[in-house]
């Protein structure tokens, strides 16, 4: 039998207690071996009617959805972002709780969602500054310490923080085939999210939250220039980040990132 752990952290806006539960999956079945299934195929059956659901890269081996709804059963009492490690493998996914009350793992809230089409990059940002109000979630949900809206609830609602933003922000740039991640750290020393976004070989960094200053750009703001944003974790539709180098790169698509993770639901 595998054992996991999970760790519940706020990061200021996000919120990181420290806390660590183990979870046992009902069957070492949910533990699916690589060559069971094709990683690049379109088909997700496997023996045993499983479906995958996580591959981490570290092991080699699948998840199961009968697995990953384990990890996030455990992880229903936690009101912060939840990291989880299996064995030696260190927090190779994450989740957090919708507005629905329940864990969702962070890949699944970026939904596809297009408000409208665009061929200029700057559209979804100036439109997201323009359209959504900042606000904790505190005071948004009624003391709830932590809440992820996805990015079409992101959109539509009028209110919402950081993460929020940057999840209505990311994905509309990768429905216009960009790459572009959600970013998770600090900010001069409170917890933070933002996006990245990878284009024409430079690395560019998207505060999802700003509301002015626009006019004043000549271009997109390169990542180098912004030493305070202190980068951890970083994740799109499908994958999953972690910084193993320094808080304090600028760098986003250095050696020191290592993917942990697909997630493939």
């Amino acid at each position: 039998m595998k054992k996991w752990l999970c760790k519940s952290v706020v990061l200021g806006g996000l919120l990181m207690t420290a806390f660590l539960v183990a979870v046992t999956p009902r069957s070492d079945k949910e533990i699916i071996a690589e060559n069971e299934v094709e990683i690049g195929g379109s088909s997700q059956t496997v023996p045993g009617n499983l479906q995958r659901a996580i591959y981490i890269y570290q092991l080699k081996q699948w998840l199961s959805t009968e697995a990953v709804q384990g990890m996030l059963q455990a992880s229903a009492n936690s009101s912060g972002t939840v990291f989880y490690s299996m064995d030696t493998v260190k927090e190779f996914t994450a989740s957090a709780p919708g507005i629905d009350l329940r864990h969702h793992i962070v890949s699944s809230y970026l939904v596809g969602y297009v408000p409208f089409e665009t061929k200029n990059i700057w559209v979804p940002w100036l439109t997201l500054s323009r359209r959504k109000m900042y606000q904790t979630d505190k005071i948004t949900y009624k003391g709830r310490k932590d809440v992820w809206q996805n990015s079409k609830q992101a959109y539509t609602l009028p209110r919402g923080d950081c993460e929020d933003h940057a999840l209505s922000l990311a994905d509309w740039l990768i429905s216009m085939g960009q790459d572009a991640r959600v970013v998770l750290g600090t900010y001069k020393g409170t917890g933070h999210a933002w996006v990245i976004l990878f284009r024409e070989g430079k690395e560019y960094l998207l505060e999802a939250t700003q509301k002015t200053g626009f006019n004043q750009m000549k271009s997109l703001p390169l990542a180098s220039y912004y030493p305070d944003y202190r980068p951890m974790y970083m994740f799109n539709r499908k994958c999953f980040w972690k910084n193993y180098g320094s808080s304090l790169t600028t760098r986003y698509n250095s050696s020191d990132w290592k993917k942990k993770s697909i997630y493939s639901l």
